[in-house]
């Protein structure tokens, strides 16, 4: 017994910071559903859409056609995203059901980013840091964990690939699967791992690959297992889709747009990232500079050095996203 006791005691301490960090999410959360109704939420894609959808297909289990919507609406137009979350719904109360799944989300991200951390050889607190930053990023959570869960399939990977892990990897990708949507998230997960199956195979890394092929498998799966109603909606010319009087507006491809939307972001993620860019902008040349005047490398620069570099890479790649989604409304 106090063998046991030790040895908890000793993992506390050894994740110190992951402990420190989850009760601060924990009360976040717990501050944020005692809110109630009065609680703060983005109404665009969530109060007047998804939420709406998860509430009907609570209230009208296996209905093919909802009579409340428009004088009545098919039941495969107002499908759920994410069918893990409708639980939420049928147990609770809207709010609360919207709460619930929200503070879930925040610790699914902050957990399995931590622990991909971790074994990548992170120190503790630092990611503990890290992982809850993460967490606390703006997001959409009707959409589950499509965007903000992406660690969760990058933990499998590795528990995989250096730990030699089969059955928690896969109830890992499973439980991704269940609580995430195959249009936001599904397909690009799919199209990265078959990447690094590719990758894999050219390093000659049969096994390694074969590994992530299986996941691959498992995940491609049970994506098509959990949305056969709406890949046989959208498969079928019979049906009109909601989309089919949508136009894009084209705009002109200009520095002026790119600048903006480097500096702004998306709409589906406003934060106030506005002033973390400016500052990056102002801060980074300055510290190469620094770094190139120096004659000698000492201790300061040996740690600074790969900094920069990090942070020059996250500066290129945001300016490639900004190009690109410009240029996809050009």
């Amino acid at each position: 017994m106090a063998h046991r006791l030790l040895g908890i005691k000793r993992k506390l301490k050894k994740h110190i910071g992951f402990c420190l960090c989850l009760i601060i999410v924990v009360v976040l959360g717990v501050l944020y559903v005692s809110h109630g109704e009065n609680m703060p939420v983005v109404s665009h894609d969530q109060l007047d859409d998804q939420v709406i959808c998860y509430k009907l297909a609570a209230e009208n289990p296996g209905a093919s056609f909802y009579e409340q919507i428009m004088g009545g609406q098919s039941a495969q137009v107002m499908a759920v995203t994410v069918p893990g979350m409708l639980l939420f719904y049928q147990l609770f109360v809207p709010y609360f059901a919207y709460a619930l799944n929200l503070l879930l989300v925040m610790l699914v991200a902050y957990a399995s980013l931590y622990f991909c951390l971790e074994i990548l050889g992170t120190r503790d607190v630092l990611a503990a840091l890290i992982s809850f930053v993460y967490a606390a990023l703006p997001s959409y959570s009707v959409y589950g964990l499509s965007a903000m869960g992406v660690p969760l399939i990058l933990l499998a990977v590795l528990l995989v690939l250096r730990r030699g892990k089969i059955i928690v990897p896969v109830l890992l990708c499973l439980f991704f699967v269940l609580y995430s949507s195959l249009i936001l998230a599904g397909f690009a997960i799919c199209a990265c791992l078959m990447f690094a199956c590719i990758y894999e195979m050219i390093r000659k890394d049969k096994g390694s690959a074969l590994k992530i092929a299986f996941l691959l498998l498992i995940i491609a799966a049970t994506y098509i297992c959990m949305n056969l109603d709406l890949l046989s909606y959208s498969l079928s010319n019979d049906n009109p889709s909601n989309r089919t009087e949508y136009r894009l507006t084209a705009e002109p491809f200009l520095l002026q747009s790119i600048w903006s939307f480097f500096l702004s972001g998306h709409y589906h993620a406003s934060s106030c990232n506005y002033y973390l860019a400016v500052l990056d902008l102002a801060v980074f040349p300055l510290v190469g500079l620094w770094i190139f005047m120096r004659k000698k490398q000492d201790n300061i620069t040996v740690h600074v050095l790969p900094l920069f570099k990090y942070v020059g890479f996250g500066l290129i790649f945001a300016s490639l996203i900004a190009v690109f989604y410009v240029a996809f409304h050009t």
